[in-house]
């Protein structure tokens, strides 16, 4: 087998080139992934921040400021297309598996742990999908590789330990409830360094030392800039009213289990995840050679808990949520696959038939299926420039319709004039905002934040006001979403609702386009008044 080569001296450095040629070339297909969600709204408030726009006054989200300085250098070197954005994702992917390979190669002294699980990561990353990636979670993965890295080293000396506080710092910024990396890291500390308690506690002050560094430096604009702080501090205000749609409860409880069971079960896979636990099994086992690898699994399993509890914390079990945990997983998955792998020597040579039908059947139960998925795309985009679209709508054409959306930009921007206006009122605006290619004039990243419950009236007002300045309306039927609402209404139900904006939208706009979900308004030309002939 080719992993075998890695404890083959005369082959090894030749197969380290083919193990990594073949990690980067298996990220390839993300570069047909389109758009979606989360992902948008991060290009469009980069995209603002390019425009000399300021975060949470001239655009509104929820997510903290960090993640759209991230999305900034991708925004400004490749564009916002969805090729320019997967690119800079492709590349972020590629650095991470780079880090892998370094930090668990030195810290494992294992070649096949740290290559078997690069590819791991690679497959296991395409195979979850668009709707899951280039997120918050996809910046942590380095970071938490690197966190482990700076643990395990020879001794976790002050310089370490306030790198550890850098990292945790960084990780807090991109996702607040993922800050329980820090506590965490201070168990890790405590418990697992040989140094006297004095050292121990001296190394946590470092750890503080850098995160509060870090945190101040990710907020800097926000606390030197007032108007930037207050329109902070509103949507904080906002936040916490959101995360009160999702209550503690039995209910609660029964959810969370069951999209945690989907998620490793499926999203993640069977095999992968019976890896895992080999490899946990097998960190803590009593066996000798098991003693080198039993401080990392032990860490791993730590920040592993650590990642899955800010998921709990913030109430929302998304796919992506996990994705934060993802890259610990890979490599106890990696670690399982190997120590199995020698327990469990495979011969082609006496048992051909036997392992060929093995193989496959646990091949069904990898990634694998889902990833062969996404390879069409890469090549069917060669010959056919609307290959994709036409893909993706097919995939999944309820979540989707990729092809509706662009009739609709297509119309719109054959027919506006120079002002290029257009207001989208539903749950998916910077997709089409992006697509338009129009100034980032309305600070709505969606609909959430002018037609949930316990709106503010600043929020209410420019809402008007930018109704009154838009020459198209493009309005959505079908984007009930009670979790970021609080309420079943779908965009169009909640604006024919609106006492204030619905009035002056019936006087003042017409239908002019539509498709099965989406209704699109243009403008009245404005009424000519009568003028009196003189006497």
């Amino acid at each position: 087998m080719l992993f075998d080569q890695l404890t083959n001296p005369e082959y090894r450095r030749c197969t380290r080139v083919v193990l990594s040629i073949i990690s980067y070339a298996l990220l390839l297909p993300t570069l047909t992934f389109p758009l979606f969600g989360d992902q948008a709204i991060y290009a469009r408030g980069a995209q603002v921040i390019l425009n000399g726009g300021t975060l949470y006054i001239d655009y509104l989200d929820l997510k903290p400021p960090l993640i759209y300085y991230l999305f900034t250098p991708i925004v400004w070197l490749f564009g916002y297309s969805d090729l320019a954005l997967r690119a800079g994702d492709l590349i972020v992917q590629a650095a991470t598996v780079t880090i892998f390979i370094y930090c668990i190669r030195r810290l494992t002294r294992d070649d096949r742990i740290a290559y078997i699980g690069a590819v791991m990561f690679s497959i296991g990353y395409v195979s979850i999908g668009f709707l899951h990636t280039l997120c918050c979670e996809t910046f942590m993965s380095p970071l938490v590789i690197l966190l482990i890295y700076h643990h395990l080293k020879r001794d976790v000396h002050n310089p370490s330990a306030f790198v550890i506080g850098v990292l945790t710092g960084i990780i807090c910024a991109l996702k607040y409830t993922a800050g329980i990396v820090l506590p965490f890291s201070f168990i890790a500390v405590w418990f697992m360094s040989t140094s006297t308690k004095l050292q121990r506690f001296i190394l946590m002050i470092w750890i503080v030392i850098g995160f509060i560094l870090t945190m101040s430096v990710c907020h800097i604009q926000i606390l030197m800039n007032t108007n930037m702080l207050d329109g902070y501090r509103l949507m904080l205000q906002f936040v916490v009213e959101y995360n009160k749609l999702i209550s503690v409860n039995g209910s609660f409880i029964r959810d969370g289990l069951k999209m945690t069971s989907s998620y490793f079960g499926d999203m993640y896979s069977l095999l992968f995840s019976a890896f895992a636990i080999a490899g946990i099994w097998f960190g803590l086992s009593r066996e000798q050679s098991a003693l080198r690898y039993r401080p990392l699994v032990l860490l791993v399993v730590l920040y592993a808990a650590g990642l899955y509890l800010s998921v709990v914390l913030e109430r929302r079990f998304g796919n992506h949520h996990f994705m934060r945990m993802y890259i610990l997983m890979i490599l106890l998955s990696a670690i399982g696959f190997v120590k199995l792998s020698s327990v469990f020597p495979i011969s082609f040579s006496k048992h051909g038939v036997v392992t060929q039908a093995l193989i496959v059947v646990m091949a069904v139960f990898t990634p694998l299926p889902r990833y062969a998925k996404y390879i069409p795309p890469l090549f069917g985009s060669l010959t056919d420039s609307k290959f994709i679209r036409k893909y993706y709508t097919r995939y999944d054409q309820n979540q989707l319709r990729f092809l509706e959306r662009d009739s609709i930009t297509g119309f719109i921007t054959a027919n506006r004039t120079a002002s290029k206006r257009t207001l989208i009122v539903g749950m998916a605006a910077c997709q089409m905002n992006l697509t338009l290619d129009e100034p980032a004039w309305s600070v709505f990243s969606h609909a959430q934040f002018f037609f949930a419950e316990k709106v503010p009236d600043v929020w209410k007002n420019r809402f008007y006001k930018e109704l009154r300045q838009t020459e198209y309306t493009v309005v959505f039927m079908d984007d009930e979403m009670p979790m970021l609402n609080g309420h079943s209404r779908t965009s169009w139900e909640s604006l024919q609702r609106d006492s204030v904006a619905y009035p002056y939208f019936k006087e003042n706009f017409s239908v002019v386009y539509r498709t099965e979900n989406i209704l699109v308004f243009k403008r009245n030309p404005p009424r000519s008044i009568p003028v009196s002939s003189p006497q």
